[in-house]
This record gives structure tokens, C-alpha cells and sequence, in this order.
């Protein structure tokens, strides 16, 4: 919920409603500023915008250039960004000449801007960019895990291997960067259930996290899992059908 909350400044003094946790942002003379629950003043109105807090930081933007401000009021960096994501996993997407970088919250650049694209960092440190139009993923020191070969990724996963695409085709990698599979599939899905769903010869199928298959591809459509009931939604030769994680059908109408 967007905890902005508008105020009119009479006489030095702020009027609205008592505000907890967060500073609350306030509007003064067409710019944004930052008071604690005690309206304690906490940053002066100076500020073109300022978004929600994320991470004990919020966006700001300044003469069209973004930065970071903190709880307490002070400025991470000085507003040079382009551009600049909300802070996720301690660390936040920035955009400087043209190409993006991550900052830390000790106002440190992680890596040098040279990503065409960035997505957030997992909770486990690692984050999907894309150089020179091909995909990779970096740990939270900013080194690559693998190489920008790919033309796209799937989120990282260190629990199960995720999805990659090279060729037009898709196979599974892990955290480290280890191939699981070659790319053969038409199309793969994330793991759901310890199960994947891949297609291939235009017929869907599940993989274990080993990359083999535990369902041999025979379904003309397939659904991911269900936690509850351990079966999926598949159709067989265009007759709506369950499937166990065993490979057993059950079709839904016999």
C-alpha cells in the first residue's frame, strides 16, 4: 500500500493523521519531503518524488535524477541515475549512461553499469542480466555465474534447476551454472512439485531434477502439479485426463 499521505503545512506545522513505522512523505509547495510518526521533520520538501520503503530505503527523485534515501533522512548517493528500481535482497537496480549496474546499501556499486537489462537479486543472491542482447545471471558480488550465451532465463532457483534458452530451444540449469539438460525442448516450465513440465515433439512430459524423464511426454496439453491432490490436469489424445506423479491416467469421464 502506497503509504503517501498529503499534508498541509500551516505555520512550521504538519496536519494529518499520526503515522508509525515508516516515515511518512508530505507535500509542500509541489515537492516531497519525509516526517517520522512524532512528525519529527526528517527530510526537507525538496524532493520531485518519493516512493515506498523497501529494504529501509525509498526511491527519490530530484531534477530527474534518482537515488536512495534512507529512514533517517540521509542520501545514499547523489541523485545520478537514470533511472532506479526499488531496493529487493539489499540490493537495488540503478541505470547510468544508458545501461544498468546494482548498488548495495552502503552506496557501492556492485558492478560496473554495462547491463542492457537487470532483474532483481533472488533471496539467495543472484539476479538475471542481460549483456550485448544474450542472458547470464551474477551472484551478489557482481561476478558472473554463467555466461552471457542465453537467450533468456528463468528466474534462479538454488533449491530445483531453472529454465534456459539457447538455439530457440530450452534445457534446465542449476544455481552454479552446471548444464542439467541440453537444449531439446520446445518449451519447459519451472519446476513445481519436484516435477518440470518440458515439451517436446509438440508433446508434453515431466522431468525430475535430474533432467530424465518421470513422465514420458505423451500429452497433447499438461498443467503443473497440484500440492494437494499430487495429480495434474493433462489431455490425452484430446480427451481431458488426471495424471499421478507415478504416470498413472485417470481419465476424467470414464
Amino acid at each position: 500500500m502506497n503509504k503517501k499521505i498529503i499534508f498541509t503545512i500551516v505555520a512550521g506545522f504538519f496536519l494529518g493523521l499520526h503515522a508509525v513505522g515508516s516515515p511518512v512523505v508530505f507535500e509542500h509547495g509541489g515537492k516531497y519531503g519525509l516526517v517520522d510518526g512524532a512528525w519529527k521533520l526528517i527530510a526537507s520538501p525538496v524532493y520531485d518524488e518519493i516512493g515506498d520503503f523497501s529494504d529501509g530505503f525509498a526511491r527519490v527523485c530530484l531534477n530527474g535524477k534518482y537515488s536512495f534515501i534512507s529512514e533517517s533522512g540521509k542520501l545514499l548517493w547523489d541523485p545520478i541515475f537514470e533511472d532506479a528500481a526499488d531496493f529487493s535482497n539489499d540490493f537495488a537496480r540503478v541505470k547510468l549512461n544508458g545501461r544498468w549496474a546494482f548498488t548495495n546499501k552502503q552506496g557501492k556499486l556492485i558492478v560496473d553499469p554495462i547491463f542492457d537489462e537487470a532483474g532483481n537479486f533472488t533471496s539467495k543472491g543472484y539476479a538475471k542480466v542481460r549483456l550485448n542482447c544474450k542472458w547470464a545471471f551474477i551472484n551478489s558480488s557482481g561476478k558472473f555465474v554463467s555466461s552471457a550465451i542465453y537467450e533468456n532465463i528463468s528466474t534462479v532457483s538454488t533449491s530445483t534447476p531453472f529454465p534456459y534458452q539457447l538455439n530457440g530451444l530450452w534445457g534446465y540449469m542449476d544455481y552454479t551454472g552446471k548444464l542439467i539438460t541440453d537444449p531439446i525442448f520446445e518449451d519447459a516450465e519451472d519446476f513445481s512439485e519436484d516435477l518440470a513440465r518440458v515439451r517436446l515433439d509438440d508433446l508434453w512430459g515431466y522431468i525430475g531434477t535430474d533432467g530424465s524423464f518421470v513422465i514420458d511426454p505423451i500429452f497433447d496439453e499438461a498443467d503443473d502439479f497440484d500440492s494437494d491432490s499430487d495429480v495434474a490436469e493433462v489431455a490425452l489424445k484430446g480427451r481431458p485426463a488426471y495424471v499421478n506423479k507415478s504416470g498413472k491416467i485417470f481419465f476424467k469421464y470414464d
